[in-house]
């Protein structure tokens, strides 16, 4: 999933400079909405998982619906912080209030 999303970053950032966009913004905000999401998915999908484990570890498909479930937060969260950081960075570049927009 990680690989994924960076690939889609790349062609996303690749887009803006064929189309003459600012690439500098561009890069900026992708990579900062890239390391926070990568590291919240990470973080909440493992609480997650552990969390559903240690309940479920006991039923046969027990592993399999904590991964499942833990799999799904994880991107939820994931996909949530990506936005929330992709308009924070676009802010803070652009000078503007860092939180105006994103709530």
């Amino acid at each position: 999933m990680i690989a994924v999303d960076a690939v889609v970053r790349r062609v996303s950032v690749y887009s803006d400079y064929k189309n003459g966009g600012n690439l500098q913004r561009s890069i900026s905000t992708e990579l900062a909405s890239f390391g926070a999401a990568t590291a919240t998915g990470i973080y909440v999908g493992t609480v997650t998982t552990t969390a559903l484990s240690s309940l479920l570890m006991l039923t046969p498909y027990g592993w399999v619906i904590a991964l499942g479930v833990g799999l799904y937060v994880g991107f939820a969260a994931s996909n949530e912080m990506s936005k929330f950081m992709k308009k924070t960075s676009e802010n803070i570049y652009d000078r503007k209030p860092i939180f105006e927009g994103v709530f």
